[in-house]
């Protein structure tokens, strides 16, 4: 007898949906950047605001009694690979290891539901971020887990982390960062194509790589504890400085030394005789990007120490994050990135271990270790302190001219320059006197590149000096420069090979063979299970 089949309500499963076309997307994205043209300087000054507020205090993790920072790497190549295997977006990773690193420091985390809370954080962070079609079921999390968990305990540690953040996911991301720094910077970059490899690379194309690889060492980022002292946005500059270096711009370079100038222009101290706006006297003042967690001595030595942990923890980088960017977009940046190493290692070979960095507040660097470090932000033009001078500058109201020694004598062939300087002064040498004369000219970060250090004791720091006043005659009130000692130096960028490699496809299959030898017993225990199962068993082997 006939019986009517229950019909399935919404649309046929069968038709596929059209291509958004990539006029309209354009279309689209040029609009909402118009629209929020207007609250740019709002949505700097929020981010800022909810940077200082979602600071992650990692000696509270440090209290787990059965969660280890050993795990972490684990954990995150797991999550790495689900990420990547539903294609989300990169907003999506960072804002679930927030998620993890933010509620281990505040609940105590079993090795049992280590994996059960990363695996929820990953699919809160992509219903927050990614589209509906994109965020992982959880039939598709409980299969990834080795059914080690049900569906039901997703949707109670969902709620239990929910109400430990007190529903609030907000926070500056490492990518919210670097996308400031790279907006700031995307205006310095060179007009002419650039030769990468074996082929040329239009400013678009450097950007777009130059963006990539930012994004590889923020990722990198993750896996290393000392990192969560840092703000968001010192680590994400520090990426985007060493990434335009590594690809041979100076773009992010340039731009770091005219947001010293903004932001010391913005924040200087008016004088007895200046006028000024009273109602803006009570009021917080404007962020100047890309240091939404101001700027100041201490910034710069940050910087250096996020390089010198970004260069260690590469050296025991993943596998999951190698493949992830060993084939991205028919671009090799694992091989790139281990190239520049190699040719700097006589810089590299004095950096401490991260475990130096344990309180990354008292912890100080060794002045060499400190020139390097900002030879490889692009910072400096040689890694060798020796090449480089710091002449104190005059008192407040000293005359142009004085006959004032450098602390050290300079050579026949040295002079002068400095990127970081904010009073305009440009120095010619002789053997025994220095004479200032006032530059009417901008910084030439073209023509010169160097560094300029503090001359204490300890001599670890990277000394930028606020000015004390601005001089009115300069044109267009531009700031002077500070005093400092200009060194030229013939400087060769090196020459790096690059392999090609077709780019990555989506697989959301779970049935492919590995032929890893160190996951031989787990393939003989499983056969035909996928990286993912497999990282997932590793993972229950702390459970």
């Amino acid at each position: 007898m006939w019986s009517p089949q229950p019909q399935t309500m919404g649309p046929p499963k069968h038709i596929k949906p059209r291509p958004y076309h990539p006029t309209l997307e354009y279309l689209e994205t040029e609009a909402n950047k118009l629209c929020i043209s207007d609250y740019e300087q709002d949505i700097i000054n929020y981010l800022a605001l909810v940077q200082s507020q979602s600071l992650i205090n990692c000696s509270m993790i440090d209290l787990q009694p059965e969660i280890q920072w050993f795990m972490r790497p684990y954990l995150l190549d797991f999550l790495i690979e689900i990420h990547q295997s539903f294609r989300l977006q990169p907003q999506t990773l960072f804002l679930s290891v927030f998620i993890i690193d933010t509620y281990c420091s505040k609940r105590v985390v079993f090795k049992k539901h280590y994996q059960l809370v990363g695996c929820t954080a990953l699919w809160l962070a992509a219903k927050y971020e990614d589209k509906k079609s994109r965020v992982p079921t959880l039939k598709e999390l409980t299969i990834m887990c080795r059914n080690a968990y049900d569906s039901d305990m997703f949707v109670q540690m969902e709620k239990h982390i929910l109400a430990t953040m007190e529903w609030s996911l907000s926070f500056t991301s490492l990518e919210d960062s670097l996308q400031l720094s790279l907006t700031s910077a995307t205006q310095y970059i060179d007009e002419t194509p650039r030769k990468i490899g074996d082929k040329f690379h239009n400013k678009k194309n450097i950007a777009d790589k130059i963006q990539t690889l930012s994004r590889f060492l923020c990722e990198l980022s993750l896996y290393e504890r000392n990192f969560l002292q840092l703000p968001p946005s010192t680590t994400a500059l520090a990426c985007h400085l060493l990434a335009a270096n590594i690809l041979g711009s100076d773009s992010a370079a340039e731009a770091f030394e005219h947001a010293i100038n903004r932001y010391y222009a913005a924040n200087r101290e008016f004088d007895d005789d200046e006028t000024f706006d009273e109602d803006l006297e009570n009021m917080a003042p404007n962020v100047v990007l890309p240091f939404l967690a101001g700027f100041s001595d201490e910034t710069t030595d940050n910087l250096a120490k996020a390089v010198v942990m970004l260069i260690n923890t590469f050296k025991t980088c993943t596998e999951a994050l190698q493949n992830k960017y060993k084939n991205f977009d028919n671009f090799n940046y694992v091989e790139l990135l281990s190239d520049f190493i190699k040719k700097v290692q006589p810089c590299t070979q004095s950096f401490p271990e991260n475990s130096h960095f344990q309180n990354i507040t008292e912890s100080q660097l060794d002045s060499n270790v400190n020139y390097a470090a900002h030879y490889l932000l692009g910072l400096a033009s040689s890694p060798f302190p020796e090449t480089s001078f710091m002449v104190p500058p005059p008192p407040h109201g000293a005359p142009f001219s004085t006959n004032q020694a450098p602390l050290t004598p300079p050579s026949a062939s040295s002079t002068i320059s400095s990127v970081f300087s904010t009073d305009h002064y440009q120095h010619n040498y002789s053997n025994t006197s220095l004479s200032l004369t006032p530059s009417t000219s901008p910084m030439d970060h073209q023509q010169h590149k160097s560094i300029f250090y503090n001359s204490s004791a300890n001599n670890s720091a990277t000394m930028f000096k606020k000015p004390s006043s601005i001089d009115h005659a300069t044109p267009q009130g531009q700031p002077h420069h500070l005093h400092q000692v200009q060194t030229q130096y013939n400087h060769i960028p090196p020459t790096y090979t690059y392999s090609h490699i077709p780019a990555i496809k989506r697989q959301r299959g779970y049935g492919t063979n590995s032929n890893d030898d160190k996951n031989l017993e787990m393939r003989n225990s499983c056969p035909g299970s996928s990286p993912l199962a497999q990282r997932s068993q590793k993972m229950n082997l702390y459970t």
